[in-house]
This record gives C-alpha cells, structure tokens and sequence, in this order.
C-alpha cells in the first residue's frame, strides 16, 4: 500500500466512520500516516457518516478539490455509496475474507482515501 501511495503526487485524505482517537492509533502503527499529514477525518467531523457524502464533501474542501475532481477508493459499500453520492470517481476494493482474518491486527485492510 506505501509504495502505490507513494506514486501518486495528489492530495490524499482519510475518510472513515472510525472516532478519530481509532484513525490516529490505527495509522500511527504504519509508515502510511506520512502520507495524508494532517488530512485525516472521521464520520464524528460531520453531521452524517457514510454512506452520506457528508464525510466526503468534508474532505474534499479540506484538502480544495471539487468532488466531481474526486477519486475516492474505500474497501466498504458504504464508503463507495458515499462517494457516487458526492460526485466523486468511486473505486470499491477489497481484500478477500481469508486475507484479512490472516493480517495482524496492526496490518488492516487498506484504510479509504481520496485524492
């Protein structure tokens, strides 16, 4: 996941339903932080989490860009929903079931970003 991040030269944001206490603790454990800076939100920054695009139309002025200018990639239908409602390219991913019962804990499936 570090080495595709590190291929885009794009304005990258976490979007999730998780608190903020959760994000920072969860993305503290991996290189990928470095990443998103300060570009890190949660559903608890906005009236409506996902699948309302609130959370999206949140991210996208943070970070200036105009949803329609969107790309949001999530691993949940929720976050896609979201996304296709705000205006953005949604890409949905996942990871096969076995896969993620198989990763440490520390080692989540890929968080959801826009750019």
């Amino acid at each position: 996941m570090e080495a595709v991040l590190r291929g885009f030269d794009l304005p990258m944001a976490v979007c999730s339903n998780s608190s903020i206490n959760r994000l920072e603790q969860s993305l503290a454990r991996t290189p990928l932080a470095a990443h998103f800076g300060p570009h890190i939100y949660s559903a608890e920054q906005v009236a409506r989490g996902k699948p309302a695009p609130d959370l999206v139309y949140f991210a996208a002025e943070k970070l200036r860009v105009a949803p329609a200018e969107a790309i949001f990639i999530d691993d949940n239908p929720h976050g896609v929903k979201a996304a296709e409602a705000a205006g953005c390219l949604a890409v949905g991913s996942s990871a096969p079931p076995t896969t993620v019962r198989a990763m440490p804990r520390s080692c989540a499936p890929p968080v959801p970003i826009m750019s």
